[in-house]
This record gives C-alpha cells, sequence and structure tokens, in this order.
C-alpha cells in the first residue's frame, strides 16, 4: 500500500500539516497586513455608502380614518398614520398635498353607512372629496398641463368609494381638477368645487331664468349661498329666499327672505299672490309635495319648474335594491304623471342632471377670482385637523345648520 501512487500523496500531506497550519497561524508579515487592513476598511466604507439591501418601509402620512359605521359622535373617527399614496405609472393622475378640505352631506352620509350597498368599505378607510392642495407629483400621462409646485382645486370622481381627501396627501384626477388663482385662499378654495359647481348645474338646468321671479328653498347652506349669486348674476328679476340667516342671504343678492320657523313658506300670502316661475330646492324633507299642493309655483303650462337639487330625503338609507326602487319609482311617477296629464295642474318636475367637470370647476373659480362670486364659509370654521375638529365638522354637517361651506384646514399654505 505505501508504494501506490495515491495512498503515497495522502501519506505526504498528513505528514506536511503540522507545517501548514503553522504558517496559517503565524502574524502575516506587517505588509500584508496593511494591505489586509485598508482592504477590510475599504469594504465596510462601500457597504456604509450602498442602500440596505432590506425593503426601507414605505413613506407614511396623517389621515382621518373611520374604522366603522356610525354617526360623527359614536366615535368612529379618528385622526392615524397610513401610507402616503404614490402615482401610478400611466395612470395620468396628480399627487396632491392638502391644504384644505370642505364637508358636504355625502360625506356623512358615507360614514354613517347609509349607503352601504352602493359604498362598500374596507376598514379603516378615509372619508371627504373636495379639496385644495399644491401639486407635488405628476405623472407622465397626466392632461391639464399641471405642473409641481401648481395650486389647485379638485373634487372627487363620480364612482363608488372611499374618497380619501382627509389626509395629509391625495391622488387626483387632473380632470376633476382647475389651477387655484393667486388671490383665492385654499380653504376658500375648497369650498367652491362642490356645492357651487351643482349650483352652476342646477341653473343651467333651468335655462334662462332673465326676469322671472325665483325661490332658492334654503338660501343658507352650501348650495343656496351660490345659488343665488348665480341667479342674481344670471338676471333673475325676483329672487326669495328660505333661511334663518336672513341678513346673510339678502346679502348674496336675494329680495325676500322668509325665516321658515316663523313662517311656512308655503302659506305665505305674499308668495301665493304671485306664484314663482322656478323653484329650487336645496332643503329637500317633501318640498316637492308642499310646492304640488299649495300652487306656489306656475303649472307647467304657464312654464312653472320645480328643480330639485338633491333626493327628497336628505339622510335616506339605501341598503340593499328594495331600498332604491321606492326613490326611483317616486321620481319616474312624478315624471310619468307631469306627461300624461299634469301640465295644467303642477309645476314641470326634474332632479339637477350632471356633474362637475374640470370647466364647471374652473369657472367658479374664476368668478371668485375675479369678484363676482363671494365664498360664505360657516362661522365655526375652518376647522382643525384633529379627531375633534373632524368629529365636530362632520356634526354641524349633520344637523342641517351650517350656514355656508364647513371645511377643515389640514396644513398651512
Amino acid at each position: 500500500r505505501d508504494s501506490h501512487p495515491f495512498f503515497s500523496r495522502r501519506l505526504s500531506s498528513i505528514l506536511a500539516l503540522p507545517s501548514s497550519l503553522a504558517r496559517v497561524l503565524s502574524p502575516p508579515p506587517p505588509r500584508v497586513a496593511a494591505c489586509y487592513t485598508a482592504l477590510s476598511r475599504r469594504r465596510l466604507l462601500i457597504r456604509h455608502l450602498l442602500p440596505p439591501t432590506h425593503p426601507r418601509p414605505p413613506p407614511r402620512m396623517k389621515a382621518v380614518l373611520a374604522t366603522g359605521y356610525g354617526l360623527p359622535e359614536d366615535g368612529v373617527l379618528a385622526v392615524g398614520e397610513i401610507e402616503k399614496p404614490a402615482l401610478f405609472p400611466g395612470g395620468g393622475q396628480l399627487l396632491v398635498k392638502v391644504f384644505a378640505v370642505s364637508l358636504s352631506p355625502g360625506d356623512v352620509r358615507t360614514i354613517a353607512g347609509h349607503v352601504d350597498w352602493l359604498r362598500k368599505k374596507t376598514f379603516p378607510w378615509v372619508p371627504g372629496g373636495d379639496l385644495a392642495g399644491v401639486v407635488v407629483g405628476v405623472d407622465a400621462a397626466a392632461p391639464g398641463g399641471f405642473q409641481v409646485g401648481d395650486r389647485l382645486v379638485a373634487t372627487f370622481e363620480d364612482r363608488p368609494g372611499p374618497r380619501g381627501a382627509l389626509a395629509e396627501y391625495h391622488v387626483v384626477n387632473p380632470l376633476r381638477a382647475a389651477k387655484l388663482p393667486p388671490g383665492v385662499s385654499a380653504v376658500d378654495g375648497s369650498a367652491l368645487v362642490g356645492s357651487a359647481c351643482h349650483a352652476l348645474i342646477a341653473l343651467r338646468n333651468a335655462g334662462d331664468v332673465t326676469g322671472l321671479r325665483v325661490l332658492v328653498l334654503g338660501g343658507s347652506g352650501g348650495v343656496g349661498t351660490s345659488l343665488i349669486q348665480f341667479l342674481k348674476a344670471a338676471g333673475a328679476g325676483f329672487i326669495a329666499a328660505t333661511s334663518t340667516q336672513a341678513d346673510l342671504v339678502a346679502s348674496l343678492g336675494a329680495d325676500v327672505v322668509v325665516d321658515y320657523i316663523a313662517t311656512d313658506p308655503f302659506r305665505h300670502q305674499p308668495f301665493l299672490d304671485s306664484p314663482f316661475d322656478v323653484c329650487f330646492d336645496c332643503a329637500g324633507d317633501g318640498s316637492w309635495e308642499a310646492c304640488k299642493r299649495s300652487g306656489l309655483v306656475k303649472v307647467a303650462s304657464n312654464g312653472g319648474r320645480f328643480i330639485g337639487i338633491g333626493i327628497d330625503d336628505p339622510w335616506l338609507e339605501v341598503h340593499n335594491i328594495f331600498d332604491v326602487l321606492p326613490i326611483v319609482c317616486r321620481i319616474m311617477g312624478r315624471i310619468v304623471f307631469l306627461n300624461l296629464c299634469g301640465r295644467r295642474s303642477v309645476p314641470h318636475y326634474s332632479v339637477k342632471d350632471g356633474w362637475p367637470g374640470p370647466l364647471d370647476v374652473a369657472e367658479v373659480v374664476a368668478a371668485v377670482a375675479d369678484g363676482t362670486h363671494r365664498v360664505v364659509l360657516d362661522a365655526a370654521g375652518p376647522f382643525s385637523f384633529t379627531t375633534e375638529g373632524v368629529t365636530s365638522a362632520l356634526a354641524l354637517v349633520y344637523s342641517r345648520h351650517a350656514h355656508g361651506k364647513v371645511v377643515v384646514r389640514v396644513a398651512e399654505e
């Protein structure tokens, strides 16, 4: 065996092992040691400069979170932290740093779960839709010519789902936005894109109002305050409104203001003696039925028109298809009755048709910028971007006693 080449080589290696270990364990020459030390330091420096191999956590932001369905005072809202939104490449959207958000009854309906069949939520989610802010990110496919640094106002899209504007950052559709002129603050701008645009669309639905007698039910709300100003600018001959804030509504252009608590407008004799050509219903609560019975508005054959800004019941609940059917049937029944036999007995009935687009938003913002339109905010606001502030703001909207728009200031400009 000792003479076999394989065993002889293995034996030589084993016999040489002690000397090999001695060479390995002995300290290297000084020059070699210095080079090794320099190389180790260089590796440490490179490792420190390179980004870590593990992914960094995504940036986060503050937002109002709805943790369940309920009224504002039920404690379902809280300011917390969530992941900051990012632009989806090719999505054509804008990333906006939010300065202010205005609230509407639709926000309260969604938070309360009154329309959970139409707008199902995965909790927690962020409410709010009408905002003003500054662009901090622009997708390459975004239309509208927006650039980073542009101040804008934007409204939510006409689709089911959470809005997400009550947060430090929000992704918006540029087709639902308009640039905000330098002379208009973010708080005022946020109040324009919702109610004021709906008031403008309602006026267009009414057609030419030059010289006509017009009644606005609910004249001191978000829609009513803008609608009265648009009617005045359009040349309406006589504008009457119902509100408990007579001085405010009169300053906007109303010729007569009736306190609906002290006087029933549907039995107010001066109104009945001279029926109105057009009635805009910003209040709901059975106004159409009362108007039809009282003769407050001219019949359709004489040009009388009744335009509902919203639905009859401001706080209706839609939990399934069987809740929707009565609403649809009621509205369709009015239209069918009118076309068949009601033209000589009731006013023409319609519901505001249309959703704010970029041209509507731009027109309203321009009217404010040139001084022909005034932004009306509730005196209690703007509310703070805290759990208590947002809860108080939504509770005021739910009370239906807000005079003007209710706004939450998210950040200073």
